[in-house]
């Protein structure tokens, strides 16, 4: 056994099935790793990058939070969101998380959006830094 089956599935379908050498995810404690034959976990998600290795080249996508399950053979991962680097669009991305800096210099930490904005903003640059 020298690769375990990643899914990464959102309520929109699966977004990535392949059998790879490793994966590294967000965890809601911290990163954690992946390799054949890894014992039975089940691991609350952060949003985050989640990278892997197939055939020698390392994969990145941005993931929201959610939960992963992971056996000897397998990494199932159920997550909100997921985006695959190279469908990451960012010309678009930055044009909207300069709207959203903008929004936050002229919020208030009290404002009911405030928290929102910074959520978004956390977002944006990590797809951002995805993306490179």
């Amino acid at each position: 056994m020298d690769k375990v089956h990643l899914e990464v599935v959102t309520p929109k379908g699966i977004v990535v099935s392949e059998d790879v050498e490793d994966l590294v995810a967000p965890g809601l404690v911290g990163e954690f790793g992946v390799l054949p034959g890894h014992a039975f976990m089940m691991a609350a998600l952060k949003m985050g990058r989640l990278s892997y290795q197939k055939d020698g080249r390392r994969y990145s996508l941005f993931v929201s939070s959610g939960y992963a399950e992971v056996d000897q053979e397998k990494a199932i991962l159920l997550v909100e969101e997921a985006i695959k680097a190279e469908d990451i669009d960012v010309g678009a991305l930055r044009a909207e998380k300069g709207e959203v800096e903008e929004r936050l210099r002229s919020t208030r930490p009290e404002d009911e959006a405030y928290q929102d904005l910074l959520s978004r903003l956390e977002r944006l640059t990590i797809m951002e830094e995805i993306a490179g």
